[in-house]
């Protein structure tokens, strides 16, 4: 038993940030928390955050004492979450029911709660997390009848069983401050066999601490909570979570059911791409003029600290103090060199081509230029890396909104009897990929098909101008009814013609 809650606690401490005091814990199924996994996720987490103490925090020796200083970086991390979570999910995503399945009652409730919880903005800026660090949890809770979506980063999601395919139980973490007090609340997701032939339940435990890195002792839910109940019983289909992940099989850990971050694997260049980055401002700073002048006119003296100082100048990088016997007295000399700013620039550019080329982007996806990165925005080709990795990472992220909501379905209609139930082939996704092309070619591209009888005419209208499909059938009958009109237009002028009618 203690084991187990030492595991527990070392799982759950890594991902909050918490260490191991809690006081309480009833036997339960163990965690499975492997610490490393946890701790790479935390790397992962201060990378996209820009900022790791042990590569960023720089200390060397100056020519008169120590210099401590923050290494300057590009944040590629960053920049490589919000590359791909763009990629793969917009604005422009369109969740809907197939239009002939007759269920549009069923898809109004699904509807109601998708748009009321922004889940398209929310979940588009969580998907950045989740290539950052591994996955991302998104849960469907009920929130007195209302149903509503939450999320959970991959340091706050413990698995409970699982195989390295989908994770089916799990705990979920939520820490909280209020009034100087810092609160986490742990939901646990179990299938089994409970009361009344309930088979899924939900368990809430709240833990109080006064310091935010100390889980602290288990509390009354109503000290935080109203409403929420110690255990919630259902009977239910699908799990009330789904846990999103990249694409990317996990070379650290194969029997993990977490994912890899997509950066994981480059770290080492991302670590280089921050050296020269620095070096590259360093280039502009240490490339001031410099000026030799007689020793005799810079003079070292101490503060009353002891420290010293120097008289002519307080910026070593300005001057160059030479014995008078090597140089004429009254002589100043230039010793100014030239900037490397392009070879360093060329180096920095070699390392993004390498970067994209290990996260699965085409090469002059990133370009350095004017001091920062600029992502690509060209038209995409369809056989390229960048458009073959997002639709890789798509599979998964598909397969899972369709078990989402067929969740969020499920406690939409838990007090409703459904004669004609949703069904997992009945939801449509459609990704839009305008983003691989512009207007012009989309035009083109639906238009020869059109043309060459392989596409209908209101689709090749819906897709060339992302419409709707009631959009798409409105066109499709206004351009009939205007051939129409001009067709008997010109059949019109060539009667006038023909009987020598002016017009």
């Amino acid at each position: 038993m203690f084991e187990r809650i030492k595991g527990w606690v070392k799982g759950v401490g890594r991902a909050l940030g918490l260490i191991d005091n809690i006081n309480k814990l009833r036997e339960h199924k163990n965690i499975n928390a492997d610490e490393l996994e946890y701790d790479r996720i935390d790397f992962n987490k201060r990378l996209y955050g820009g900022y790791v103490q042990e590569w960023h925090d720089l200390e060397y020796q100056g020519t008169i004492e120590k210099i401590k200083r923050k290494q300057r970086t590009l944040n590629m991390p960053k920049v490589l979450a919000k590359k791909l979570a763009k990629l793969t999910f917009n604005e422009g995503v369109q969740i809907s029911i197939g239009e002939d399945t007759g269920k549009e009652a069923q898809w109004e409730l699904i509807k109601d709660v998708v748009t009321s919880n922004r889940f398209i903005r929310e979940f588009q800026r969580y998907l950045e997390y989740m290539f950052a660090m591994g996955g991302v949890a998104v849960e469907v809770y009920l929130d007195g009848d209302e149903p509503k979506i939450a999320y959970a980063t991959a340091d706050a999601f413990f698995a409970l069983s699982q195989d390295t395919e989908q994770v089916d139980e799990a705990v979920i973490a939520n820490q909280e401050k209020m009034d100087g007090r810092y609160y986490t609340l742990l939901k646990w997701h179990e299938w089994g066999e409970f009361e009344n032939g309930h088979n899924y339940k939900i368990t809430n435990e709240l833990y109080e601490s006064g310091n935010k890195d100390v889980i602290g002792d288990k509390v009354r839910l109503s000290k935080l909570y109203d409403d929420m109940e110690p255990i919630s019983l259902f009977t239910l289909e699908h799990p009330l979570f789904v846990y999103f992940k990249p694409n990317e099989a996990n070379n650290k850990n194969i029997t993990s059911p977490l994912g890899i971050s997509v950066f994981e694997n480059c770290q080492d260049t991302i670590r280089m791409l921050d050296v020269m980055y620095d070096f590259w401002w360093n280039e502009f700073r240490l490339g001031k003029r410099r000026v030799a002048v007689p020793e005799y006119l810079v003079k070292t003296q101490f503060n009353a600290q002891g420290k010293p100082y120097v008289t002519f100048d307080d910026s070593e990088e300005l001057f160059v103090a030479l014995n008078s016997a090597e140089m004429d007295d009254m002589e100043m000399k230039d010793l100014t060199v030239d900037l490397r700013v392009g070879q360093i620039v060329e180096s920095i550019q070699s390392l993004l081509d390498v970067l994209a080329m290990q996260v699965g982007l085409s090469p002059g996806t990133f370009t350095f230029q004017s001091g920062g990165v600029k992502t690509a925005t060209q038209v995409v080709a369809e056989n390229s890396e960048t458009f073959q990795t997002r639709s890789s990472h798509l599979s998964i992220i598909e397969d899972g909104l369709r078990d989402l909501i067929m969740s969020i379905y499920e406690v939409a209609t838990l007090d409703m009897q459904v004669s004609d139930p949703l069904e997992r082939s009945d939801i449509s996704i459609d990704f839009n990929d305008g983003v691989f092309d512009d207007n012009q070619s989309r035009l083109n591209y639906w238009r020869d098909g059109y043309k060459a009888g392989l596409v209908p005419r209101e689709k090749a209208i819906e897709r060339a101008f992302n419409l709707s499909s009631e959009e798409a059938r409105e066109w499709a009958e206004q351009l009939q009814a205007d051939t129409q009109q001009n067709v008997f237009s010109r059949q019109q002028a060539a009667a006038q013609a023909e009987l020598g009618i002016e017009r």
